[in-house]
């Protein structure tokens, strides 16, 4: 029982190092694990204007 515990974490290191090695060598090329980028087509529920400041003390209310 004791040993396939320690042969599951090993094989888990294993994997993870794999992954490292692979992510580092071709970064460019390597998409596993990359999500990809959501471009939104209309703003919804949002009532200030992106980067716009709320004003201190204000509480803002979703519509």
């Amino acid at each position: 029982m004791t040993f396939s515990g320690f042969a599951g974490a090993a094989l888990c290191i294993l994997a993870v190092f794999s992954y490292l090695a692979c992510k580092l060598l071709f970064w460019d090329r390597f998409f596993v694990g990359m999500a990809p980028l959501v471009v939104e087509r209309e703003r919804i529920n949002f009532e200030y204007e992106p980067g716009y400041a709320v004003p201190s003390g204000e509480t803002v209310i979703a519509k």
